[in-house]
């Protein structure tokens, strides 16, 4: 792929930026980590030592940077996961909004180390507990359903991978028996077992809640993927009208809020305004909106 692409660091004790070339299945992002003890970032109450800015090098030149700034994901002490499936033979695995309430209210009520008593009363926004206390498996960050398949970013509590493993199928082998049942099918729903990539640069940290909450432009603006899209506007009015994602949920919309756990990703999204500006970015040019393809499990 065209570029050089780079991850640096900078430290008040040095005089001069450091570069350090890597290629990985992400490589046209670059985490920019930056010590600074008199700036605050991510949060007004407290003061952090790093940030992060995603970039890319062209020709030997500094090409784009988008100003993504939060605490490295390390900082939190937390082991991050996107997780992803598909329906079998690619079908299409949410036929209607009431598939896809049922999921969501999976997300939430599988979400739990108890067993769950079958349920089938649910209301479109209205998120029920299964009569006790939860205790949760995972922590779930961001979240985005398509017609056949859905995305997570999470964190299995305690960083156990069990607990992560036990959420994914419940929530799979649950939804499987509702959807076979309501539409008089037998046999596999999802292609297999979920697939799992482990985040473990910052760079991969900060793009991967724009790639999940931009997934639903594949539905009638695919062209974002090439970084093609003239019509900005258009773009973030289709992303403020699908609910199936956690987006409208960072972007001061409550939609399923008692699904995530916000403060890991907040700071770093920022304000409607911020979002619109980066996504922006990320969709008006190719290397950036390129990088969506490697992400694709």
């Amino acid at each position: 792929m065209e570029g050089r692409y780079v991850e640096w660091n900078w430290s008040p004790r040095h005089s001069t930026i450091v570069f350090f070339t890597f290629f990985t299945a992400f490589a046209p992002l670059a985490g920019h980590t930056t010590s600074s003890p008199t700036r605050q970032i991510c949060s007004k109450e407290r003061t952090v030592s790093t940030f992060n800015v995603l970039g890319y090098w062209k020709n030997n030149e500094r090409h784009r940077m988008l100003d993504i700034r939060c605490l490295s994901w390390y900082h939190w002490g937390m082991d991050l996961y996107h997780i992803c499936n598909r329906g079998v033979d690619k079908r299409e695995v949410f036929l209607d909004d009431g598939d896809r309430t049922r999921f969501v209210h999976d997300l939430y009520v599988m979400n739990d180390v108890h067993s769950v008593p079958n349920h089938g009363r649910h209301e479109l926004g209205n998120i029920s507990d299964a009569g006790h206390e939860r205790e949760p498996l995972v922590h779930l960050y961001a979240w985005c359903l398509m017609p056949n398949h859905y995305h997570l970013l999470l964190s299995p509590v305690d960083d156990e991978p069990a607990n992560l493993s036990l959420f994914a199928q419940k929530v799979g082998m649950g939804y499987s028996k509702f959807f076979n049942k309501k539409y008089k099918r037998s046999g596999a729903l999802w292609q297999g077992k979920h697939k799992k990539v482990h985040i473990q640069r910052d760079a991969h940290f900060l793009y991967i809640p724009f790639y999940i909450h931009l997934n639903p432009l594949d539905l009638s603006i695919p062209e974002w993927r090439h970084g093609r899209v003239k019509d900005v506007d258009k773009a973030l009015e289709q992303l403020s009208g699908y609910r199936w994602s956690s987006f409208l949920d960072y972007t001061g919309v409550k939609n399923f809020p008692s699904l995530i756990d916000k403060p890991l990703l907040t700071d770093m999204l920022g304000s409607r305004k911020k979002q619109s500006k980066i996504i922006a970015d990320i969709i008006g040019d190719g290397i950036l909106a390129n990088s969506s393809w490697a992400l694709e499990m």
